[in-house]
């Protein structure tokens, strides 16, 4: 499985300190449901920046509870997802664009690959990150990986010469966010966007 980005090669990267860009290719939501290896709702409980496997390069291993799956056969109360970048000492490795997320975090993740080594593991980096944030009145909302209030999401084709992106700020097709002016009750609830999940992808 390929990974969507443009730049950021960083599988070649020589350890050192450094900066890198990066750029991804807008996906469809509908692409994102298909494509996934992994689909989960989850809390960030843990971070750890190391060099797996004798890599040369530092990753960061996000350890998240999991209270939902919603795609995979990942039957763990837990699971970790390795994000390029971190510091180990007085050494940093930084990627433009690449969000790690923190401690105590809460949404659904959309993983590529569960097992391949990746410099980004999410669908479409920021694309495939969803973040779980209580409105004014304490209820949970769904919202994009930037913050914004999610209304629907939908069946979106992904055109043949996609748009490049943002690493950070990328949303992907069919993601319709909330105006300023909308009522906090016309955000997805988790339930309401897990259930479009299944519904798009024709999930148990």
């Amino acid at each position: 499985m390929i990974q969507r980005t443009v730049s950021a090669l960083a599988v070649t990267l020589v350890l050192t300190c450094g900066l890198w860009a990066s750029t991804v290719m807008q996906v469809s939501f509908q692409e994102m449901v298909a494509t996934s290896e992994f689909i989960f709702e989850g809390t960030v409980i843990g971070q750890e920046a190391i060099r797996p496997d004798g890599s040369r390069n530092i990753f960061t291993r996000v350890t998240f509870a999991v209270s939902d799956v919603l795609k995979g056969d990942n039957d763990a109360s837990t699971v970790s997802l390795y994000f390029m970048g971190g510091t180990i000492g007085s050494l940093t490795l930084s990627i433009s664009d690449l969000q790690i997320p923190k401690n105590g975090e809460r949404g659904i993740y959309f993983v590529e690959s569960i097992a391949k080594r990746q410099v980004h593991p999410l669908y479409g980096w920021n694309q495939g990150r969803f973040l779980i944030l209580n409105d004014r009145d304490g209820n949970p909302r769904v919202h994009t990986a930037k913050g914004e209030p999610i209304r629907s999401v939908g069946k979106t084709a992904t055109p043949t010469v996609a748009a490049l992106l943002d690493g950070a700020t990328a949303a992907a097709l069919g993601v319709e966010v909330a105006a300023d002016s909308a009522g906090v009750e016309s955000v997805l609830t988790p339930g309401a966007f897990k259930q479009r999940i299944r519904d798009i992808g024709g999930l148990q």
